[in-house]
């Protein structure tokens, strides 16, 4: 019981995006805090071909692994955000925030009251993708804003929207509150992308990077392996000559 409460006080992961591309059939998430060497993937909970799941502030597992059992079964996120903030799942609920997104184009969130300044969340959906941001101990309500409208703005394939929502949000010096001091907005940063049949499309880590930033270490690393996962070609609607050409690019490379 110590080890989980020490756990839970550790894993106070600060912002992130989770979504849910009905299109490929990819669900995932990009989250980066300021908690030196723990792993923020421990905050996301991904059902392949169905959605997922991000658990932060004062991290419950129960409630992410309970979100998950949820999800498989179909039930909506909005109705499996009431189950693991209840009363009766949770007495610590008002420490925890939640972000849970499923492939129907459903997206809900929860941010306990007790949660720190800033704390917030923001759900959508652009091009058949569901998306949830939300974060706690901000800087300002503009981190998960800024996440948010770069997520929407553009993107190539869900991998490309997550990296970009996550780097924007530490745009103008914004960030969590107890790194920007130091000059960067984060330590620790992940990014997952799961296909429908379960495989890991993306799986990057980056911990403890302090002085250095983590969000840009993690896009470091995207852009590495963009080398080999080229975006996905459009294409284009054929003239009226019935000739139709493919488009050579998408537009997504290294940037930020």
């Amino acid at each position: 019981m110590l080890i989980l409460v020490l756990l839970s006080r550790q894993a106070a992961a600060t912002w992130s995006i989770v979504a849910a591309d009905a299109g490929s059939g990819q669900v995932g998430g990009a989250v980066t805090s300021c908690v030196g060497t723990l792993d923020t993937v421990v905050v996301y909970g991904g059902v392949p071909g169905v959605g997922a799941v991000h658990a932060q502030a004062q991290l419950s597992t129960a409630g992410r692994d309970e979100a998950m059992r949820l999800l498989a079964e179909g039930v909506a996120p909005e109705q499996i955000i009431e189950e693991i903030t209840s009363f009766d799942f949770d007495m610590s609920a008002s420490n925890r925030q939640y972000g849970v997104v499923d492939l129907q184009g459903r997206a809900a969130a929860y941010t306990g009251a007790t949660n720190g300044d800033w704390a917030g969340d923001r759900q959508g959906e652009v091009g058949g993708i569901a998306w949830s941001a939300q974060g706690n101990i901000l800087t300002s309500e503009a981190v998960v804003a800024q996440t948010a409208a770069a997520f929407e703005a553009e993107g190539c394939d869900l991998a490309d929207r997550l990296m970009r929502g996550l780097e924007a949000g530490a745009s103008g010096g914004e960030g969590d509150n107890r790194c920007t001091g130091n000059g960067i907005a984060s330590d620790s940063a992940s990014i997952t992308v799961q296909a429908a049949d379960g495989s890991d499309v993306l799986r990057l880590t980056v911990v403890d990077t302090s002085p250095e930033s983590a969000v840009v270490l993690l896009r470091a690393q995207f852009d590495g392996w963009r080398e080999d996962n080229a975006c996905p070609q459009a294409e284009e609607p054929t003239d009226s000559g019935g000739e139709g050409t493919e488009a050579t690019g998408c537009g997504c490379a290294a940037g930020g």
